[in-house]
């Protein structure tokens, strides 16, 4: 091998080393190991922290099982056949995943940063919809026995619910909130849903009657109740936000003059 060669050789594998090293994070590694990536035998199965080479996640993997690519931005854009999908179905059949892994995946969700912050446009959510709807949605067609129902509503009840907010859903309404002065109030609007403008007959069912300021207790507690009709989209979202709810019903009941 002549110099020209060998220096050409040597210039490669030393571009090489800078984008290995580059990729996997040696700082990180020697402070959640104790060593470095370099101390270790190019096959070793040892654990080492690497940064995907798209995302930039920082993750642990086996230094012989390091690759460029972390395992999600691997698979964007693959899809599995249906003969893979019953094979990998039936190896997850009957497993149980113990209570430390559940923690674990739990955090790794969390730590999830590649969408975090990341806001949609209503032409990509319009994609997305279409794309999970009728018979390619992975729920279509599928009928959920009573114990499994069960399982689900017992999953995500009280302060395992994700919209728990200390379980003040349940205190209880002033005497004088009552059937009658709720059909007063949708009568008031029109019964139609204050906020979207959605009739009973849309809603599917009598438009709930929403308290703006949040107060249950309104009418006994001395405090004027400032109530308004919704449709059970809306009214589901005001709980989300209630500040923001607050905010803008206030400005519209304020513009038309009501209070």
């Amino acid at each position: 091998m002549d110099e020209k060669t060998k220096a050409s050789k040597s210039f490669y594998t030393c571009i090489s080393l800078f984008i290995y090293r580059k990729m996997i994070d040696e700082d990180a590694t020697k402070e959640a190991f104790g060593y470095y990536s370099t101390d270790l035998p190019p096959h070793s199965n040892n654990p080492i922290k690497a940064a995907c080479d798209d995302c930039g996640k920082v993750r642990t993997t086996l230094k012989y099982q390091y690759r460029a690519l972390c395992r999600s931005c691997t698979n964007i854009g693959r899809h599995h056949t249906e003969e893979t999908k019953a094979k990998i179905g039936a190896g997850n059949k009957g497993k149980i995943v113990s209570e430390k892994t559940k923690a674990l995946m739990s955090v790794a969700h969390k730590c999830n940063t590649c969408t975090l912050g990341h806001t949609l446009t209503v032409e990509h959510k319009a994609k997305i919809s279409l794309a999970n709807s009728g018979k390619k949605n992975h729920n279509f067609g599928k009928h959920r026995t009573e114990e499994t129902r069960a399982k689900m509503s017992a999953a995500q009840k009280g302060e395992k619910g994700n919209n728990w907010q200390g379980g003040v859903s349940f205190a209880p309404y002033c005497e004088k909130f009552n059937e009658a002065y709720k059909q007063l109030i949708r009568n008031k609007f029109d019964n139609k849903c204050f906020w979207c403008g959605t009739t009973r007959k849309e809603n599917g069912r009598a438009l709930d009657v929403h308290h703006v300021n949040y107060n249950k207790n309104c009418g006994c507690d001395k405090t004027k109740c400032i109530c308004v009709p919704l449709c059970m989209k809306c009214h589901g979202s005001s709980g989300l936000d209630r500040v923001g709810w607050q905010e803008k019903i206030m400005m519209k009941l304020e513009l038309s003059g009501i209070v």
